[in-house]
């Protein structure tokens, strides 16, 4: 039965089947053997022969192991070391059985397995992934099936659907800004009171060719390829109702920046939506989401949620709407009527001390 309980207890299980998935691969790699004693995680990378730069997944991925319980971690003498809590007894890994009761009423029958197998052929039996130079997940095809599981889990579909209605309720010109597959837009179209006028924007090519592919009932849509990085494409000032921009803000470099183009081009009246992925509130799901990131061949620069909702205000945005699930949070704001523009011009490296990197070289820059 769905509830608001049950979906907690499917995104627990789920993040479960994840980590243990890394702990079958961490078992058959060598890894945890390996770590008979304290080791600091250049350690680990030195032993295990990982290359150099995936320093910082090593780190992401043995906090992973200590979720599950299958590592220790401690300071030492101003270190962080971590060790095995005990020994495999076999050469063959433990299998984690999933608690199929607590998922298929929110994710289906299959997805334990989606996710255990996807896990481990990327990551490799042996820990590949590590000493790959080019390794990392990416926006494209072939890793369509792990990005499916990710933007259509419970979490996020909960607060998308809550985000689309506030959109809808406020007009029918949207933006749904690094659209992915499309999901969003699907869903504005879906609950807009009159035909919406959507425009997807995503940098990713075999992203937009999949939401092509979407029904999107009695919307117009158009699709645009562009890295917003280099900001939005050109829209009319004033002329949107509300921009959707669901899990991807934090691959923005110059958040600020982004933040003032899509006042521009709301109404006054207008609704922003931002879903972000790093709520830290001590959910089941954080040491997965941040390796998770770390894999990532773009860079994702993660500013603390308070530090997020003070930008977003200082930009000009009134905040009038909040939702946490989990490490999902969602913040609903609007271009205040008879404001006349954004209110500052903050720079991104005003926030840099506080920006937290995962994924691309970031493990060079930490």
């Amino acid at each position: 039965m769905k509830s608001q309980e049950s979906l907690f207890t499917a995104a627990i299980e789920s993040a479960h089947i994840f980590d243990n998935a890394v702990r079958e691969v961490s078992q058959t790699s060598g890894l945890l053997s390996a770590l008979t004693h304290f080791q600091t995680v250049d350690d680990v990378v030195r032993r295990l022969a990982f290359r150099a730069e995936r320093t910082e997944q090593v780190r992401h991925l043995l906090k992973v192991l200590v979720a599950t319980g299958a590592a220790e971690e401690r300071q030492i003498k101003g270190q962080t070391v971590y060790r095995a809590v005990k020994q495999p007894a076999t050469a063959l890994p433990e299998r984690y059985q999933p608690r199929y009761e607590n998922l298929t009423s929110w994710y289906g029958e299959g997805h334990a397995e989606l996710i255990r197998n996807g896990n481990k052929g990327m990551l490799g039996d042996d820990l590949s992934f590590m000493r790959s130079p080019d390794a990392a997940i990416a926006f494209n095809r072939d890793f369509e099936h792990a990005w499916r599981t990710n933007l259509q889990n419970p979490l996020y579909e909960f607060g998308r659907m809550i985000a689309v209605r506030e959109l809808a309720s406020r007009g029918h010109r949207f933006l749904d800004l690094a659209c992915g597959p499309g999901f969003g837009a699907m869903r504005l179209a879906e609950f807009s009171e009159q035909p919406a006028t959507i425009t997807c924007v995503d940098k990713s090519a075999d992203f937009l060719d999949i939401a092509r592919t979407n029904v999107y009932p009695q919307a117009t849509v158009t699709f645009i390829e562009r890295d917003l990085n280099t900001g939005l494409p050109p829209v009319v000032p004033g002329s949107i109702d509300g921009v959707l921009f669901n899990g991807a803000f934090h691959f923005m470099q110059d958040q600020p920046a982004r933040l003032r183009e899509i006042w521009q081009a709301l109404r006054p009246g207008g609704v922003f939506v931002l879903g972000h992925c790093f709520s830290y509130s001590g959910f089941a799901d954080e040491a997965m989401h941040d390796f998770y990131f770390s894999l990532l061949r773009d860079k994702a620069y993660v500013l603390p949620w308070a530090t997020l909702k003070d930008v977003v205000t200082e930009v000009g945005f009134s905040i009038f709407k909040e939702l946490h699930r989990g490490s999902h949070s969602y913040l609903i704001a609007e271009r205040p009527v008879g404001a006349v523009g954004p209110a500052i011009q903050t720079d991104f490296t005003d926030l840099a001390a506080q920006v937290k990197v995962l994924g691309g070289d970031a493990c060079q820059e930490q």
